[in-house]
C-alpha cells in the first residue's frame, strides 16, 4: 500500500486554485463540499499540500484509498513492457495448449473428414512457424479450428517447445485411419493419404524412432537411430537418403564392367543403379551384421535367420535383402549407408563423421552444414548453446553414461527442447529411471538393485514379430515400444551424465573459399 506522505500524483504546470495553500503558508482546511468534489473526481490533480488539505477534511483512510485507486489505474494503462522472450513462451504455451484441444476434435472425426482436418492443422501449423521466424507471435484466438489445407511457399520449422505436439498429428495421417482413402503416391514413411508427403521432415519435427525394432541389432543401434530423427528435423527424408545411397551404389557399380558399359552412352551420374546390385550390396551387409559374435549384435538380436544348413540361411538372406530397399526404416538404411562408405556407426556422434554424413545427405551442392562438438561438464554455457541452436531450426544429440560408475560405455539420445526442468528428449531405448544416480553404480534403465530385464524403463523388441522391423510396422509402434518419447531428463541427471553435446545447425549457403 501507497505511504500517504510518501507518495504523490503528478500535478500540471498550474493547480486547481482553489486547493492552493495560504500565502503565509500554512495549510488551509477544505470546506466539506469542495473535499468531496476532489474525491469523486478522478481528473483533478493532487500536490502533497492538496493531500494534507484532504486528510485533515475527510480523513487519512479516505484519502489512502484515493490514492490507491489511482495508482493502480495509471499502472493498468502503463504500456506493457514484457521481456520478448517471456511473451514468446507465453504465446508458445497458449497456442500448444489450443494444438491439444483441437487434438481432440480431430480423434472424434472418422475418415476422409479426418485427414482433411489433420491436413488443414499442419498446413496452418507450417504458416504460424514461418510466421514465428519472422518475429509474429500467433493470436490464437483468431486461427480458425477447422483450417482448409493450404500449400503455401514458404517453408518453416515448428518452434521445438511444440514438437511432441505436433508430431502427435503427424502420427495420426501416418497410421491407419478407418475409412479414409489412400493415396497411391504415398511416400514411404510418410503421410499414407497424400501424395509424396512427409511431414515429419516438412516441418522438422522427427517421428519418434525407437531401436527396438531395428533390422540391424536392436541393443546397439542407438546411434543411428538418433541421427535418423536429428536428419528430420533438419528437413531431410527418406528420399533424400535413398539418393545419398543411390549416389554411393553407383560409383562402386560404375567401377564393375556392366557399369562400364552402360556409362559409355550416358553421363555416369545418369546411370541407374539396377536392382540386383542394390540387392546383392544389401545381401552383403545384412551377412556382415548377422556375423557379429555377439548375439545382440546380429539381425534383430539373433532372432530372425532361422539357423540351418548353409542354403537355408542364403535363401533367407537373399529374400531379406530383396525386401530391404522398399520395407527398411531409416535408421537402417542409414546403417547401411555407413557400411558402404566403412564408417563405423559408432563414430557418427563424434569427430567429423556426423557433418559428412548429413552433407552426404543433403541434396543441395550449394549449401553445406555446420556441426558443432560441445565437450566437457554439463554448464549454462552449453545450455545456452543448445537452446540457441534448437530455436533456429537446429537438431542436437548427446551421449551420456548410462551404465553406472566405472563404466565408460556411452549412449546417444535426441534433444527436442530446452525446458525449465531439464531437457525434452526423444531417447531411442527408453526412458531413464528418473532416481538414476550414475556415482552409485546402478544401471540408467534399471530401479535400484534390479537389472533392465526386471524393470520397466527399456523399449521391448518383439522377437515373436518377423516383420517387426518394416516400415509399416514402425509406422503403428505398441506403448512398449515408445517410453522414450518425448520426455523429460532432469537437470540433475544431465550434469551427472552428460559426456558430449551434438549441435547441427541448419544448411547454410557454402562460403566462398
Amino acid at each position: 500500500m501507497t505511504n500517504i506522505h510518501d507518495r504523490q500524483i503528478k500535478a500540471t504546470e498550474k493547480a486547481p486554485a482553489r486547493f492552493k495553500p495560504a500565502h503565509n503558508g500554512s495549510l488551509q482546511r477544505l470546506p466539506a463540499p469542495a473535499a468531496q468534489e476532489v474525491m469523486r473526481d478522478s481528473t483533478q490533480e493532487l500536490r502533497p499540500a492538496n493531500i494534507l488539505a484532504l486528510q485533515s477534511s475527510v480523513g487519512n483512510t479516505a484519502v489512502q484509498r484515493l490514492l490507491d485507486e489511482r495508482v493502480q489505474r495509471q499502472t493498468a494503462a502503463a504500456p506493457s513492457k514484457t521481456d520478448p522472450s517471456t511473451a514468446r513462451t507465453e504465446a508458445l504455451t497458449r497456442y500448444k495448449t489450443w494444438l491439444e484441444e483441437r487434438l481432440g476434435e480431430v480423434d472424434a472425426l472418422q475418415g476422409d473428414a479426418k485427414v482433411s482436418r489433420i491436413r488443414g492443422l499442419l498446413s496452418q501449423v507450417e504458416r504460424v512457424s514461418v510466421a514465428l521466424i519472422g518475429g509474429t507471435l500467433p493470436d490464437v484466438d483468431k486461427l480458425p479450428t477447422a483450417p482448409d489445407f493450404e500449400d503455401g511457399n514458404k517453408r518453416g520449422y515448428v518452434p521445438p517447445e511444440l514438437v511432441g505436439t505436433v508430431r502427435q498429428l503427424i502420427e495420426r495421417i501416418e497410421r491407419p485411419i478407418t475409412g479414409a482413402t489412400p493415396s497411391e503416391q504415398a511416400q514411404t514413411e510418410g503421410s499414407r493419404y497424400e501424395a509424396g508427403m512427409d511431414w515429419n521432415a516438412r516441418l522438422g519435427v522427427p517421428q519418434y524412432r525407437t531401436q527396438s525394432d531395428n533390422l540391424a541389432a536392436p541393443e546397439a543401434t542407438c546411434n543411428v537411430t538418433t541421427f535418423a530423427m536429428v536428419a528430420e528435423r533438419l528437413g531431410y527424408s527418406r528420399p533424400e537418403l535413398l539418393q545419398a545411397i543411390e549416389a554411393q551404389l553407383r560409383t562402386s557399380y560404375l567401377a564393375t564392367a556392366e557399369g562400364k558399359a552402360a556409362s559409355k552412352d550416358k553421363p555416369a551420374n545418369e546411370v541407374e543403379v539396377p536392382d540386383t546390385f542394390w540387392q546383392t550390396k544389401a545381401k552383403s551387409y545384412l551377412q556382415t551384421v548377422n556375423s557379429e559374435a555377439k548375439r545382440y549384435r546380429q539381425l534383430r538380436g539373433g532372432t530372425l535367420i532361422t539357423p540351418g544348413k548353409a542354403a537355408q540361411v542364403d535363401e533367407q538372406m537373399t529374400a531379406l535383402a530383396g525386401d530391404f530397399k522398399g520395407k527398411a526404416q531409416t535408421e537402417d538404411l542409414l546403417d547401411f549407408f555407413l557400411h558402404l562408405q566403412k564408417i563405423s556407426r559408432t563414430t557418427i556422434n563424434s569427430d567429423t563423421t556426423p557433418k559428412k554424413v548429413i552433407d552426404k545427405i543433403n541434396p543441395n551442392d550449394n549449401t553445406e552444414s555446420l556441426v558443432e562438438q560441445v565437450w566437457g561438464a554439463w554448464s549454462n554455457d552449453s545450455k545456452k548453446k543448445l537452446k540457441e541452436c534448437l530455436e533456429a531450426g537446429g537438431a542436437a544429440s548427446m551421449s551420456l553414461f548410462h551404465k553406472g560408475s566405472g563404466s565408460t560405455d556411452t549412449h546417444i539420445i535426441s534433444i527436442q527442447s530446452v525446458a525449465e526442468n531439464g531437457l525434452i528428449v526423444d531417447d531411442p531405448y527408453g526412458k531413464i529411471d528418473p532416481d538414476y544416480r550414475r556415482g552409485s553404480g546402478e544401471d540408467a534403465y534399471a530401479d535400484a538393485g534390479k537389472t533392465r530385464s526386471a524393470s520397466n524403463h527399456r523399449n521391448t523388441l518383439d522377437s515373436a514379430n518377423k516383420q517387426d522391423w518394416t516400415v509399416d510396422s514402425a509406422q503403428s509402434p505398441t506403448s512398449s515400444e515408445t517410453q522414450g518419447n518425448s520426455y523429460e531428463l532432469s537437470y540433475e541427471i544431465v550434469k551427472k551424465v552428460c559426456r558430449n553435446l551434438v549441435l547441427f545447425h541448419r544448411a547454410q549457403e557454402k562460403k566462398k573459399r
